[in-house]
């Protein structure tokens, strides 16, 4: 452990007093600097005055303050809202995962199993430790992969494709960005 370091959770302090070490503290103060803004001028930031002297803050590609993601920089403090964010993509990766792995094998059992180790299997936990939270946003391969799994017998069927092209397009969106 560093020196100085502490757990978050043997920590006196409370969560949101807290600076989360690595990169976690990346995101932790552009949380802060989005809910500050929105807190004082009662707007979305457009410029950002706390990296590299200020620049538009569309130019920043890790900034949330346009994207989905901000909702829950907005509505909660920076380290409640990252975790938020984490547990819950993580549990939408593992039930999106399942529900294709039971599909495909005919095994609960097996679908859990898969669906477990894809979401707390050593990629993730490596990134979540070292504060990588973009990588969060890949538990949503498997939701992505459901969603053609389940479009295309519709699509070949004939069915109209409007539904399933507008949720198709939803989730690259969020996936995406």
């Amino acid at each position: 452990m560093t020196p100085g370091a502490q757990r978050v959770w043997e920590s006196p302090e409370r969560l949101t007093d807290l600076a989360i070490w690595a990169d976690w503290d990346l995101f932790g103060g552009m949380i802060e600097s989005l809910r500050l803004h929105a807190s004082q001028y009662g707007t979305i930031p457009i410029w950002n005055f706390t990296v590299c002297g200020g620049h538009p803050e569309l130019a920043d590609p890790q900034s949330w303050a346009w994207l989905w993601p901000s909702a829950f920089g907005y509505l909660l403090p920076a380290n409640y809202a990252l975790f938020a964010i984490w547990i819950a993509m993580t549990a939408v990766g593992c039930a999106a995962l399942y529900r294709l792995l039971e599909g495909w094998t005919q095994s609960r059992l097996g679908a859990a199993v898969g669906a477990t180790v894809f979401a707390f299997g050593g990629c993730f936990a490596a990134r979540f430790n070292a504060g990588h939270v973009t990588y969060v946003f890949f538990h949503l391969v498997p939701v992505l992969m459901l969603w053609f799994e389940r479009s295309l017998p519709r699509a070949l069927a004939g069915a109209p494709p409007l539904r399933d092209a507008a949720t198709g397009v939803l989730l690259s969106f969020l996936f995406m960005s």
